[in-house]
């Protein structure tokens, strides 16, 4: 990072992260989560996250609550939960606000709540809603070229005093449902090794899906190859997606569907796979 650290006369007691909307994008954040709990370790550390995040941040350590967002509801009510929301955290005397989207939404609710120091990229709009508005980096002639989000999320860590958080992401797995998955691969005969994870879906659709006759295929080659287990573990509406892929292969695969696994299942069995293809 090339800007001069921020600087602070003592600790902030309360801090507030605002996190992604995505999944992905989460898992993506833990480095920066792990080394900004490094660099305040006394303070409060609370995720402000959309509420069907929750079991994906489930275990962390890195904080010390989580608020939710809140849902989509009718107008009235939405702004109902809002204000409530607002009231909430600016009851706790945020000192930092640390902002992990681009948006201007975002910059407009660390002001909202009345964070003392507000803390993102330059970016959509929001200067003059962010007492310390950083450089975006990676600009060529300009304009903001893409870049990894890990290394994306290091320059704002580092812009706070952090360490580099380096690219090792990480989650955390609860022994609920380390014994729920455990009980459910046992009962489709599942706990053969090696197991692949097949996890297909994406949001947007099939502009960033790979063809289910691709994965059938990669399939069957690992099966025949490595004597593998194939568990398809589809996310909520894409069970289509998933039993097109199982019935585009040779040997058995299951789909876990009806229900679909939650977030914090899905860490579960992820986190007992040999590979995961997705």
């Amino acid at each position: 990072m090339s800007t001069r650290p921020i600087q602070f006369d003592t600790p902030p007691g309360k801090l507030v992260v605002i996190m992604p909307t995505w999944v992905g994008d989460v898992v993506m954040a833990t480095p920066l989560l792990r080394t900004f709990r490094r660099r305040f370790p006394e303070s409060h550390i609370t995720l402000l996250l959309q509420r069907y995040l929750a079991d994906l941040v489930d275990g962390g350590t890195w904080m010390d609550q989580c608020v939710y967002l809140p849902a989509k509801k009718p107008r009235d009510q939405a702004r109902r939960a809002q204000r409530d929301l607002v009231r909430q955290l600016r009851s706790q005397s945020i000192d930092l606000a640390m902002l992990l989207p681009n948006s201007f939404r975002s910059a407009f609710l660390a002001w909202r709540i009345g964070a003392r120091r507000r803390v993102g990229y330059n970016r959509d709009g929001r200067r003059l809603l962010l007492t310390d508005p950083l450089p975006v980096p990676n600009r060529v002639r300009g304009r903001y070229h893409p870049m990894p989000l890990v290394e994306y999320y290091a320059n704002l860590a580092q812009a706070l005093g952090c360490e580099h958080p380096g690219d090792h992401l990480e989650l955390f797995t609860s022994e609920r449902c380390d014994a729920a998955v455990n009980a459910l691969l046992k009962r489709h005969n599942l706990d053969h090794r090696p197991r692949v994870v097949i996890c297909p879906g994406a949001k947007f659709g099939a502009s960033k899906c790979w063809p289910p006759d691709r994965f059938g295929a990669v399939a069957d080659r690992l099966v025949e190859r490595y004597g593998a287990t194939i568990v398809i573990s589809p996310g909520p509406g894409e069970e289509p997606l998933a039993r097109a892929i199982a019935g585009a292969m040779r040997h058995p695969g299951v789909v876990l569907e009806n229900p679909c696994l939650t977030l914090g299942e899905l860490k579960s069995l992820i986190r007992g796979a040999d590979l995961l293809l997705g």
